[in-house]
């Protein structure tokens, strides 16, 4: 009766140390997971920022060249006008 006792606990203990290990490894994959998806959301989100800070003062001389090509008919009907009153209002 001992004996099948000793050997219920050690296979008990093995099952256990085994779960163990497997639940080490999914604790590191997920964290590896989390990591990434935050990684992926910095490569999307950051350089959507530095085009808001950057690209208004890049392209202002831009939307002014084109409108003196026109001839001053960038009114604030046009899609030239509108676009530049948008780079107005991120540059404020």
């Amino acid at each position: 009766m001992d004996e099948d006792i000793k050997n219920l606990i050690e296979k008990n203990t093995k099952l256990v140390q085994s779960v163990y290990e497997q639940n080490q490894k999914i604790k590191h994959r997920i964290t590896m997971m989390v990591i990434g998806s935050y990684l992926r959301l910095l490569l999307i989100v950051v350089p959507i920022i530095f085009a808001v800070i950057y690209l208004p003062p890049i392209l202002k001389p831009l939307f002014e060249q084109y409108s003196a090509l026109l001839g001053g008919m960038g009114g604030t009907n046009s899609g030239a006008g509108q676009i530049q009153d948008l780079l107005k209002a991120i540059g404020k």
